[in-house]
Parts: structure tokens; sequence; C-alpha cells
């Protein structure tokens, strides 16, 4: 009887170094066996789908199996593999391509996939290879541009009319201003967060922020070349580039030439005032 099982299984592992997806077609008992996963998965890697779960768990076996070809981590959307990437990742000294681990061509359709994809690549390139189902979904869109605000171009048109998703991606990056809606982009708290975070995001903001000296202030703060998208009202407004200016004076290189030559003259005298001040203290 032993000898027929024996048989009986040495016949499986040949059929399955040949082809390891027909793993799939076999008993529960063959889909536990440690020998014939690693056959299988040896010939085709995503065989390790068809596994028993139990074996999926199992951080020793999976470990051996990535050890071999890490693509097969790809395959398992578990903690599990999480734990021995990142084990892997030491003993490597992180020198390993996780993109290998990304399959291009799988369409994100559940939070736990988007999870498990963030882990080896952008929220920007997980988001635009999603479902519309997860593109719409608050919960996946905002894992992704915590990741990358960039993501929120592939956003749905809802949710990037969303207050919170449109904050945290700007949070992140502000220059993902540009995808949001035009009702975000007169948002005043939402353009300040942008220009904060980069101040040329000042340049998709609406007519009407564009033209609000606190917000052009800050944007210039962070970046001083940011003035040349603010309104041509405050480009051309001499009072407000010289307070500016005196911040930074870059701020005058990108001001209409009459502008800059009256701030220039005004900044000369400020600077000679206060010399004088400190030679007679």
């Amino acid at each position: 009887m032993n000898f027929l099982k024996r048989n009986i299984k040495r016949y499986v592992l040949k059929d399955l170094s040949m082809n390891g997806l027909n793993l799939a077609k076999l008993k529960n008992k063959y889909k536990m066996d440690v020998e014939v996963v690693s056959t299988a998965v040896k010939q085709n890697v995503k065989a390790i789908e068809y596994a028993d779960a139990i074996l999926k768990k199992d951080e020793g076996f999976i470990y051996s199996l990535a050890c071999q070809n890490i693509e097969v981590l790809k395959y398992l959307q578990n903690d599990t593999a999480i734990k021995v990437l990142n084990k892997i990742r030491v003993e490597k000294n992180n020198n390993i391509n996780t993109n290998k681990l990304y399959n291009e061509k799988m369409v994100i359709d559940t939070i736990e996939k988007v999870k498990w994809a963030l882990n080896f690549t952008s929220g920007s390139v997980v988001l635009d290879r999603a479902s519309d189902w997860i593109k719409d979904n608050k919960e996946a869109v905002l894992l992704c541009v915590k990741t990358i605000g960039q993501a929120l171009y592939h956003a749905s048109k809802r949710l990037k009319n969303d207050e919170d998703v449109v904050l945290e991606a700007v949070s992140n990056d502000g220059l993902s201003l540009a995808s949001a809606s035009e009702i975000r982009r007169d948002d005043d708290n939402i353009v300040l967060e942008a220009v904060k975070n980069n101040g040329y995001a000042l340049r998709f903001a609406s007519d009407r922020l564009r033209n609000d000296k606190e917000i052009v202030k800050v944007a210039c703060k962070n970046e001083p070349w940011a003035i040349k998208n603010a309104s041509t009202q405050l480009r051309n407004d001499e009072d407000f580039i010289f307070e500016i200016a005196k911040e930074n004076e870059m701020v005058i290189t990108k001001v209409p030439q009459v502008i800059y030559r009256k701030v220039m003259k005004r900044l000369q005298k400020e600077k000679n005032w206060e010399n004088i001040i400190s030679i007679v203290k």
C-alpha cells in the first residue's frame, strides 16, 4: 500500500514538474504536501496560489520558496509574505528588486490588494492599475495618496472633490493640487496646505486664491519664484512685492520690470538706512 502511494506521488511530482499549475486539480492532501507544492512552484511560481491555506501561512516554508524565487511573494496577500519579504530585505541589505514582486497586469479590486501592492510600489502606480471601484473607494484612495500625493490623478472624479482625500494628497505633494476639482482648487485651507508643501502649487490654485495675499506670501516663502504664478494684480502691487522681497529678494526677478526697478530702489534705501542706524548705535 505504501509502495502504491509513493508511486502515485512520483507521478504527481513528474506532472507538476512539467506544469505546476496542475496543483489546482489535485486533492487537498497534495496541496498541503511540502514536496509537492515546492515542485509545482519551482515550475510555475503562480502555483503557490493553489497551495493549502495553512502552508501559505508557514513562514519557514514560504521563506524557503522566496529564497529560490522571490516573485512567489507577489501571489501571497497575507502577513506571512510581508514578514518574509522584510526578513529577506534585512539579510540582503535591502539589495533586492521589489518591483518584480508587483504584477503589472493585476487589476486591484479589493482593499487588501491595495494594502499589499503598496508594499512594493507607489500609490500612483497602484491606483493607476486599480479597478474603477477602488478608484472611487475613499479608504483605498487615502491609502494611495498617503504614499504619493500624485496618486490623486487616478482617483475618481468624486474623490478628486473630497476634502479629506485632496487635503491628504496636497499635504504629501503640493503639486497634486493640479488633479483636484475646481472647487478644491478654490478651497482656502487646501490651497494653503498645498503651497506650504510646494510653492509652485500656486499655479494650480483658482484665480481668486492666486490673488490672495496671504496664500501668495506663503507660496513665495516656500519658493520665491512662485510669484510668477500670482495674479497680475499682485505682481504689479509695489508695496506687496516690496514686503515679501524683504524676506527674499529673488522674488523681484519674476515681476514686471517697472516693479522690479521700484522695489529694488526701496530695498537699497532700506539697507542703507539700516547701515546708518547700526553706525549710530
